[in-house]
């Protein structure tokens, strides 16, 4: 906030630096802004962070942004990760301006990641609760659409697999059906996805406009979350 780290703007303004670029970047003046949130480091390196532990970094202003960022602009879990992203990143800068090895940006994302997980549970305590179990049910999707649930096998012995899906309208009542069986799969995240995709074919004959597709294989909706933005 009193611009007491030493990036290159600064000591340029003090006359202890002659020029104020970034030396990563190329950018007119390396300020701590940034350093921590602007140079190409920076921007490869939040994305990383986000898909990691899906904090939602805001909107910071260009000169009230630390004040910002220690206002309500964001929750306290975010501020927690999104400042030990930042003190990460003042760490890499510091090493690579000195010719030390650095960390790369995956593992200094999840440096982060677990750093921030760790602090923010001794900050906060976890209180003993009775767990209560909760009995997932299938739930119908809304109404004019129709909900299509895939599931896939795969055996890595012999890299074979297959696919499954079942097609039900807003009222649970059953469409469609189809299984299919693979000679050759890649793995079990890519039977999943092979799966979703025959789940596709089956809706699209059978007339369907809008589906709902549900699928229970986590990684493979993690690694297609950055990649679609619904219409």
């Amino acid at each position: 906030m009193h611009e007491f780290l030493p990036a290159r703007q600064v000591l340029c303004r003090r006359h202890i630096e002659p020029i104020a670029n970034c030396e990563v970047c190329g950018a007119t003046e390396e300020s701590v802004k940034h350093v921590l949130m602007e140079c190409t480091v920076a921007k490869e390196f939040w994305p990383q962070v986000v898909m990691m532990t899906g904090v939602k970094i805001p909107i910071l202003h260009l000169v009230t942004w630390a004040t910002d960022l220690l206002a309500d602009i964001c929750s306290r879990h975010d501020r927690a990760i999104i400042i030990c992203g930042m003190w990460a990143l003042w760490m890499m800068r510091n090493k690579r301006r000195h010719g030390e090895q650095s960390m790369t940006i995956r593992q200094a994302s999840c440096w982060v990641r677990d750093t921030a997980f760790d602090l923010w549970h001794i900050m906060h305590p976890a209180k003993d609760t009775i767990a209560i179990p909760v009995e997932e049910r299938w739930r119908p999707p809304l109404l004019g659409w129709v909900k299509c649930n895939t599931d896939a096998a795969y055996y890595a012995e012999d890299s074979h697999g297959a696919s499954a899906c079942v097609l039900r309208d807003h009222n649970g009542r059953f469409m469609a059906g189809q299984a299919k069986w693979y000679e050759r799969c890649l793995d079990a995240c890519a039977m999943e996805a092979m799966a979703c995709r025959d789940a596709l074919g089956l809706a699209q004959q059978c007339g369907v406009q809008k589906l709902h597709l549900e699928t229970d294989c986590l990684e493979l909706v993690q690694l297609n979350v950055l990649r679609f933005i619904p219409s």
